[in-house]
């Protein structure tokens, strides 16, 4: 582990400790030629394993780094090119995830910018440059992981794209920001924009089309999709999108007052007050057990405001050299000013349907709830007016009950007004085609996640459709039905990926 050996030297002994983890190495009896790949950085051995239903072979490459581990001095910097190693790098995925909001037993580290490639494996000599299909989590900015045990790629495989997925970093790890040129913040939307260069610059050494690239995401990676088509940064490194269930306009997908939420996690954690650079020289000293520690607790805090957008998402940048986004999405959607490739962006029929049980406690408060808040952010000033037309719209009926009436509002606000939004504006410029998912079978969250709502939800949750593209491995019991409606949807994406539409 040569490569590492001039970080190691600076970072805590938890920190050496990390990186000795993440790393392993062929040793000369094991190595097989057959399975290499030579990259940039060094040499790589995956293996071959076989799709569950119908037993197709495929390459597996699991842990590559991209980047550098951003840890000690790179603790809440953009991330850094990778190093070189020596010696056949083992990729076989025992890799630490990026660390959670709430945690997991998975094994979790903040050295875990690494990225899995997954490729049908062809017939010999006869086989072209695959579509690519590039996979980006969701979990709100909070967690997220990126393996095969989750978000396994065998039904995508059998349509013959190379799929791949990559870790990011989350919550007040990727999304803290001072709101100033202090920790400007989106280091998770610039470990994808890492992870995007890489997959573009090494995919033909898989067999892959370096322009025939499709991004594609869920929720959270469903706007970090749309984040990538309004930022300049991303401009060529992909050729089409699919967003579900998540948009840049989404309220949730912004953060409203990030320095203030910054001091908050710094107040939590023991800061004393200062600079924002001081609040930032602080946070860096901090073990990431006391940081995640302070992130949570500043975290259920600011949810008592009752404020529709997330404890961590991305925020706007002062302008600077490594900035993400700097403008708002709005005005560069309705302007055509973003990447105009074809982009298939849609919801489930029930996308709030999870809150439920939520919002069954809480009907009482929120009966007593002022109209104004009522009003999605950045609507416009006329918040009461507005208020009241929504209480009259949603609540003043007796046509549906009243728990079903927050279920819709909810969903309204918080998904489909501000997908169909973007979807509107995308529309004017390039092609763009949405859909609505609406099937309710086995995989629906309320039966296969045993949420007891199985009576009350009419329709499909939020991240439902996911278990229709990936195989899980807790998910095993799908009827015939469910069985065919997995491979249309299969068919619809992977065919989207593979064959080049013309813009208007």
């Amino acid at each position: 582990m040569s490569s590492h050996t001039p970080i190691c030297s600076s970072l805590a002994l938890t920190n050496v400790l990390s990186l000795a983890a993440a790393l392993n190495y062929v040793s000369n009896y094991t190595e097989n030629p057959d399975l290499q790949i030579q990259l940039p950085n060094g040499l790589i051995q995956g293996s071959v394993k076989r799709t569950v239903d119908v037993g197709m072979p495929y390459y597996s490459f699991e842990g590559v780094p991209y980047a550098k581990p951003p840890v000690g001095g790179l603790r809440f910097q953009p991330p850094q090119p990778p190093d070189n190693w020596d010696g056949v790098l083992n990729a076989d995925g025992d890799v630490p995830s990026c660390i959670q909001i709430p945690a997991t037993d998975l094994v979790e580290s903040e050295d875990c910018l690494y990225v899995n490639v997954y490729v049908p494996k062809p017939a010999p000599e006869t086989a072209l440059p695959k579509a690519v299909m590039v996979w980006i989590y969701g979990g709100g900015f909070l967690f997220g992981v990126a393996n095969s045990t989750y978000y396994g790629p065998d039904y995508l495989l059998e349509q013959d794209v190379i799929v791949v997925h990559f870790s990011y970093r989350v919550n007040v790890f990727g999304f803290l920001s001072t709101g100033d040129s202090s920790l400007p913040g989106n280091y998770g939307l610039k470990d994808q924009l890492a992870a995007l260069k890489w997959v573009r610059a090494n995919i033909h050494l898989f067999g892959g089309d370096p322009d025939r690239i499709t991004i594609f995401g869920e929720s959270a990676g469903g706007a970090s999709v749309q984040y990538h088509l309004v930022s300049p940064k991303s401009r060529g490194l992909f050729h089409s999108a699919i967003s579900e269930s998540g948009s840049t306009l989404c309220a949730w997908a912004l953060q409203s007052d990030p320095g203030h939420f910054a001091y908050q996690i710094g107040y939590a954690a023991g800061f004393l007050g200062g600079s924002t650079r001081a609040l930032v020289r602080y946070l860096k000293k901090l073990s990431s057990r006391q940081l995640r520690r302070a992130a949570v607790g500043a975290a259920i805090v600011n949810s008592i405001k009752l404020e529709q957008s997330l404890a961590f998402s991305p925020a706007l940048e002062p302008e600077h050299d490594d900035a993400f986004i700097t403008e708002s999405s709005y005005d560069l959607l309705k302007t055509g000013d973003f990447e105009r490739v074809p982009y298939v962006v849609g919801f489930n029929s029930e996308e709030s349907g999870g809150a439920r049980a939520a919002i069954e406690i809480g009907e009482p408060l929120l009966n007593m709830l002022p109209n104004d808040l009522l009003v999605p952010p950045g609507m416009n000033n006329k918040a009461k007016i507005i208020g009241d037309e929504i209480r009259k719209f949603y609540f003043d009926s007796n046509t549906k009950p009243r728990i079903q009436q927050y279920v819709d509002f909810l969903s309204d606000s918080s998904f489909y007004r501000p997908i169909v939004k973007s979807a509107r504006f995308y529309s004017l410029y390039a092609p763009v085609y949405m859909y609505r998912f609406a099937y309710e079978g086995y995989f629906l969250g309320k039966k296969a996640f045993s949420m007891g709502q199985e009576s009350k939800v009419n329709g499909v949750m939020h991240a439902e459709e996911i278990w229709y593209l990936f195989r899980r491995g807790d998910l095993k019991h799908a009827n015939d039905t469910d069985k065919m409606m997995r491979k249309r949807m299969v068919k619809l994406w992977t065919n989207f990926a593979k064959f080049r539409y013309n813009l208007r």
